[in-house]
């Protein structure tokens, strides 16, 4: 999932743009906080990777990926 990047600059771009891109990308966003989202769902996160899936790209692409499990 898209998800808001550790990086400055890359965030305040990521802010910049993300009204426009969910407009085109039909509701999709930028600056998810993935492991709070998934914590206030009531998932545990059993492994949790993050990074960047193209460079030239860095406000569209930074991603989360992992397993997460329904908490106890």
């Amino acid at each position: 999932a898209h998800g808001l990047s550790p990086d400055a600059e890359v965030r305040l771009w990521q802010n910049r743009l993300e009204p426009f891109h969910s407009r085109l990308f039909d509701g999709c966003r930028l600056t998810r906080q993935i492991p709070s989202l998934l914590a206030r769902a009531g998932f545990e996160i059993e492994k949790m990777d993050t990074g960047y899936i193209a460079e030239a790209a860095r406000p569209w692409s930074y991603c989360w990926w992992g397993t997460a499990v329904p908490a106890p």
